[in-house]
């Protein structure tokens, strides 16, 4: 109950709303502000992480990427060596192919020789054998004794032969090396040699007459 002195309390609705309502306006207002806030500070931390894991994947990226470019240089290297072996290699093959065609060719060249050797073995052995008896008795006249005659690769024991040389040599006269005077052809196509062993009657010192094929001699008596 209110005194004389006092006055009775009552409330003015109009001054507290006054005051009220803009305080929860603006209350209201930074809430919304903070939960925009608070959404932009949500979609920042989530920018943030998913640039860490792309960050994450770049840096693996670029890892994979280094092993690879580790493993091409291997590779291009192991194909360095694989070419310079395989070049080795071809040098090799090429060196040991020469060489065996070197030495095929000296094997056929040295079985050519042996046959050679042995025909020539054959006709020495055969000339021997006819040269022999003309090498004991001769055949002479009253100015030289003809030992041995060889045409070519062939002696010649033709009598015709051994009496035109005789008459030559009875007359002084020179004479040609040719088929006509050899009586034959020993090796077709091919030029040859005339060698003629010859001494005096008595058997004096032996003499040669070597001449190639057109050329002319005569005999020293």
């Amino acid at each position: 109950m209110a005194t004389a002195h006092e006055e009775p309390a009552y409330e003015n609705p109009s001054i507290h709303s006054s005051v009220v309502k803009p305080i929860q306006d603006l209350l209201g207002l930074y809430d919304t502000r903070a939960k925009a806030l608070q959404g932009v500070l949500d979609h920042l931390t989530k920018v943030e992480k998913e640039r860490q894991h792309w960050q994450d994947d770049l840096n693996s990226v670029r890892g994979e990427l280094e092993q690879v470019r580790l493993q091409l240089a291997e590779a291009s290297a192991a194909s360095e060596k694989a070419r310079a072996d395989a070049e080795e290699a071809a040098r090799d093959r090429d060196e040991a192919v020469a060489g065996e065609r070197r030495a095929r060719e000296s094997a056929d060249a040295a079985d050519r020789r042996a046959h050679e050797l042995a025909r020539e073995k054959a006709g020495a052995e055969a000339e021997l054998a006819l040269l022999r008896p003309f090498v004991l008795e001769g055949v002479a006249n009253e100015v030289v004794r003809i030992h041995h005659v060889s045409w070519g690769p062939r002696a010649i024991n033709d009598p015709a032969t051994y009496q035109r040389l005789l008459d030559h040599a009875a007359r002084g006269t020179e004479f040609q090396a040719t088929n006509g005077l050899a009586g034959t052809d020993t090796r077709y196509g091919y030029a040859k040699s005339l060698k003629i062993a010859y001494s005096k009657p008595d058997r004096g010192p032996m003499k040669w007459i070597v001449v190639n094929e057109w050329e002319k001699a005569r005999f020293d008596v």
